[in-house]
């Protein structure tokens, strides 16, 4: 089921070259909004969640300052959320810098998408 899903979105990019991820799952969503797009052992999304959920996180990021020229880390373990990270990243304007916690500090929380940013 996952490799059609994939299948079906490198048709798209083949088809719509020139745009980028962001653009390519938005496009996907309008197309098969119920379709498959990420899915690990525990939970799945599809194109039109996943396309929701990286629109909503965009607006907070904008509100945050995040856009062109903006580095943003993201620590967050491989998951839909990681996805939902990435892509909610680069729809704000912004670019993504994947940090993984060395081994030693993988049972302390140094980082969260869920904590409370100051306005």
């Amino acid at each position: 089921m996952m490799a059609q899903a994939a299948r079906g979105v490198v048709s798209t990019a083949v088809q719509r070259h020139g745009e980028d991820v962001a653009e390519l799952v938005s496009l996907q969503a309008a197309v098969q909004p119920d379709a498959v797009a990420i899915a690990s052992a525990t939970s799945a999304l599809t194109y039109g969640e996943l396309d929701a959920h990286a629109d909503a996180l965009a607006i907070r990021l904008r509100r945050l300052g995040v856009g062109p020229d903006i580095v943003v880390g993201l620590c967050v373990p491989r998951s839909p959320a990681m996805v939902v990270a990435a892509l909610g990243i680069l729809k704000a304007g912004g670019a993504y810098l994947p940090w993984i916690l060395p081994i030693r500090l993988r049972g302390w929380r140094s980082c969260s998408m869920t904590q409370k940013l100051p306005s």
